[in-house]
């Protein structure tokens, strides 16, 4: 998809899986090389259930500190979670129009991170 994706904008991409571009931080499951976007594909367990032994608001604090490294470091992050797979494309594309743009880094983010938090009182 994120090689189709680029094609059909008219640039190239050279996708590195599993890339580590940011010193100090784990790797980004993908990093579409010329754009300078990376991308990261979250399960359940970032956001709503606990994954060998981290809780996912411990996961969910590790991840804004990765977007943050990786947008200090002048790199678009798009990230995807699985719930909204119909959604990614348009995500990554909005993600590599920014980045070709000149539009300053930023996270974006697929619809499931952007719903409404609704907590029990």
């Amino acid at each position: 998809m994120l090689i189709d994706l680029a094609r059909r904008l008219g640039e190239a991409c050279t996708v590195v899986w599993e890339a580590r571009v940011v010193e100090g931080c784990g790797p980004f499951d993908f990093w579409l090389w010329e754009w300078g976007v990376v991308v990261e594909v979250d399960g359940m367990q970032h956001t709503d259930t606990p994954h060998h032994g981290t809780e996912a608001q411990a996961q969910w604090l590790v991840d804004r500190w990765k977007e943050a490294a990786a947008v200090r470091k002048r790199l678009h992050v798009a990230r995807l979670h699985v719930m909204d797979m119909v959604c990614w494309e348009a995500v990554v594309a909005r993600a590599l129009c920014a980045a070709r743009n000149g539009i300053p880094p930023c996270v974006h983010y697929s619809d499931y991170y952007l719903r409404p938090v609704i907590t029990q009182s």
